[in-house]
């Protein structure tokens, strides 16, 4: 299973225009991007001249066709005319940016899309914001179902009183709406794919910094890669999936040294088997072989793991039937083969001192102390005192010194 969560915003949106005979497909309202002029400066002068006018273009051939008037056009206004008229735009209307986002998650499985919008009418403005997305966001869904896209399409709009610019209230926003989502649909190694483009600069840094946040245990973002040319010609963006599996790599490890500071082995290989089944459900192009050899050490550090547990659990059974099966940590084998339960105890006692654990401590420090007696009694020859296995404590009182066995004797 495969879930998108997208912002969407004003630059996803393109209207096709007859411009001096050739058409053209122009962004209602394309917001600025760090590399946007080294874009503008790689186009054709024909296509520079488009597109640095296109506020023009837009307002003397768009807007009175949809009855505006105003000089300052309104894409919550430009994109409402055009849901009402939508029989009449839907030829000439492609969703670029977005567009080659659902591509991609399409192409990866997802049926199911949920989109960030904003509806900012209220009292404070009670002709909403400028740019608000909820009726581009109407206009997206109705044209991928004439398109049968087969994608379900689910809005999480942005409450009237939460201030889209403002990034501590976009991480509240995002922090509960994220979780919502993981509750619902985060199940079955569920793979979930995010796109921060489009909203406001707040929106888009809130849904990268909570997606990673929240604990989604399978996340790759989807980042639609800028091509003015394709935006003209009306083609969906290209897309390159990004996947900061080396933040994510660090933070699983921090953890591991947590746990393993305290002697948690069978956490430390939750852990590890948990970020595996990540790394194995990720889509090819994302599945490099640096992260194929890690899944190998992460195999291999398991195994060890579980020897350690098995010693720590006083099960040298266990611990044998491990090295036997799993080659790859053959070099620990000396730690069966030297394998002293005295010294195993007394390592336990130390543990538990460090961990302030006194009760464990107690029981383990008398424990050791009968093992302790056990092993001089059978270093010193004294077994030959005992019949069988000295655990029995079974006491031959032949062995002993006449006035030691008659002394025994009386006590019985």
């Amino acid at each position: 299973m495969t879930i998108l969560i997208a912002n969407i915003g004003t630059s996803d949106l393109a209207v096709k225009l007859d411009i001096d005979g050739h058409p053209y497909y122009l962004p209602i309202d394309f917001l600025a991007e760090p590399n946007l002029p080294q874009k503008v400066s790689q186009l054709s002068p024909e296509l520079q001249a488009i597109w640095t006018s296109q506020s023009q273009h837009l307002q003397s051939l768009l807007s009175p066709k949809l009855g505006l008037t105003s000089t300052k056009q309104r894409s919550r206004d430009i994109t409402q005319l055009l849901l009402e008229n939508y029989e009449h735009w839907q030829s000439r209307l492609s969703f670029v940016r977005i567009l080659g986002v659902l591509h991609q998650a399409k192409a990866l499985g997802t049926t199911k899309v949920y989109i960030f919008v904003t509806d900012q009418k209220g009292e404070k403005m009670p002709n909403g914001h400028d740019k608000d997305t909820i009726f581009l966001y109407k206009l997206l869904k109705r044209w991928l179902q004439d398109k049968n896209f087969g994608l379900t399409l689910v809005a999480k709009t942005l409450p009237g009183d939460k201030n889209a610019n403002e990034l501590e209230s976009m991480l509240d926003f995002y922090k509960t709406a994220l979780a919502d989502i993981r509750q619902t649909d985060d199940k079955d190694n569920c793979l979930f794919l995010a796109s921060i483009k489009g909203g406001t600069p707040a929106m888009g840094t809130a849904l990268q910094i909570k997606a990673m946040d929240t604990g989604f245990k399978n996340l790759v973002f989807i980042d639609p890669e800028l091509s003015l040319p394709r935006v003209l010609a009306g083609e969906p963006s290209e897309c390159k999936l990004t996947m900061y599996w080396g933040q994510l790599h660090a933070q699983k490890y921090r953890t591991l040294h947590l746990l393993l500071d305290r002697w948690d082995f069978d956490g430390a290989i939750a852990v590890l088997k948990d970020w595996q089944t990540t790394l194995s459900v990720l889509p090819s192009s994302l599945a490099s072989n640096q992260i194929s050899e890690l899944s190998e050490r992460q195999t291999t550090a398991i195994h060890a793991l579980q020897l350690a547990s098995c010693f720590f659990n006083f099960d040298r059974l266990g611990a044998q039937n491990i090295l036997s099966h799993h080659q790859d940590i053959s070099s620990l084998s000396y730690l069966e083969t030297d394998y002293e339960s005295w010294l195993n105890l007394l390592s336990h006692c130390q543990i538990y001192w460090n961990l302030e654990q006194m009760a464990n401590f107690l029981w383990c420090l008398s424990s050791f102390w009968e093992d302790v007696l056990n092993y001089l009694i059978e270093k010193l020859g004294g077994s030959r005192y005992f019949f069988g296995n000295l655990d029995d404590w079974q006491l031959d009182k032949s062995q002993l010194e006449p006035v030691l066995g008659k002394f025994l004797d009386k006590k019985d």
